[in-house]
């Protein structure tokens, strides 16, 4: 019995800290087996979504959902530190003498005043492997604290910048925000050429986005602070804006528009890799025949060119190269994503 609790406790506290670590310390593509962190966010978000998705009203769910983030890494930080006193509750139990405590709960208690160095101390007669045992647990205990303490404020400081410029973007498209008040937007006031350096900042910042919720998947889970905000309606407009223009119509620079699309379409496929999200096929009702001559006739309008013949056919084929990943992205974090043409009057900034 006792050389199976030290085994068994041996091999959980290399599980745990293998986790923390990869979590931690070495972000990025980890494929390796007996994970974790992946298992758990997958399975606490599924039930989570569940009940979401019951709610019918939009502010309620949204009030719901907005919560998991924080608290499920929370939750995470507390089964780590569980899983560890339970590890080493278990070495201890392991190695201790049938004449010294039978009592596991003893061993429990000892465990956590020792990771979490409240200043237990180990007395002078105590084997040399159970005074060694202390070292380790109480060394193990100040990493792992000193890791938390670093991490939690690096994982605000990527969530404050995602969402700086899903900000400065409804500030510039109006509300509600779509790729036809984005455009119509600019060319009312003259300044397509700053929807050129709005692109090339988009551009840049799903670079960033890619980086950073490759590395910490769990950020996908953290929703804005506001309910008519998100990260994934805000690339949604940027890629319609930018497919729009790679169609022949818009009138803005098509580089800028071909290289931000393709900067937003690989983050999103290596996010939708990284959370086991497989592209959806019925995404095709976001801009339908009489919604796109719609936007056809406010860039008209706006005094914008439409392009050449067969800019919807186009349209329709830049379309395919994205949206079946942003309809399965959108079904997985219960997010509507937005119209091409807003269905109510735009407030202009």
């Amino acid at each position: 019995m006792h050389t199976l609790a030290w085994i068994a406790g041996l091999v959980l506290a290399i599980l745990i800290l293998r986790d923390v670590f990869n979590a931690l310390m070495v972000p990025g593509r980890m494929r390796r087996p007996l994970r974790f962190v992946p298992v758990y966010f997958q399975a606490t978000w599924g039930l989570w979504a569940g009940v979401g998705r019951r709610i019918k009203n939009r502010e309620s769910r949204e009030r719901l959902l907005s919560v998991y983030g924080p608290f499920a890494m929370l939750c995470l930080l507390a089964l780590w530190a569980g899983g560890l006193l339970l590890a080493f509750g278990l070495v201890q139990f392991g190695i201790a003498q049938a004449s010294v405590s039978p009592d596991f709960i003893d061993y429990i208690y000892t465990s956590g005043v020792r990771i979490f160095t409240l200043g237990a101390e180990e007395p002078a007669m105590s084997a040399p492997l159970s005074k060694v045992l202390v070292i380790i647990e109480a060394g193990t205990g100040l990493g792992f604290i000193t890791m938390v303490i670093t991490y939690l404020p690096v994982l605000y400081q990527l969530f404050s910048r995602r969402e700086t410029h899903v900000i400065l973007l409804d500030e510039r498209a109006g509300t509600p925000v779509s790729a036809a008040s984005l455009i119509c937007n600019h060319a009312r006031l003259n300044a397509m050429d700053r929807l050129d350096m709005l692109l090339a900042a988009w551009e840049q910042w799903s670079a960033e986005l890619l980086e950073s919720h490759v590395s910490y998947p769990m950020l996908s889970y953290y929703r804005s602070q506001h309910s008519d905000q998100s990260w994934l309606d805000a690339m949604a407009v940027i890629m319609d804006t930018c497919a729009l223009r790679m169609a022949g119509a818009g009138g803005f620079d098509e580089f800028q528009a071909e290289r931000t699309l393709a900067m937003c379409i690989s983050a999103v496929r290596n996010i939708t890799e990284i959370l086991h999200i497989k592209p959806l096929d019925r995404c095709n009702n976001r801009l339908s025949p009489s919604s796109f001559h719609t936007l056809a006739e406010q860039l008209r309008q706006s005094k914008l060119p439409l392009g050449e013949d067969d800019v919807w056919g186009r349209l329709l084929q830049v379309r395919k190269c994205y949206e079946p990943l942003l309809a399965a992205m959108a079904e997985y974090f219960v997010i509507e994503l937005p119209a091409w043409v807003p269905t109510v009057s735009v407030e202009a900034p």
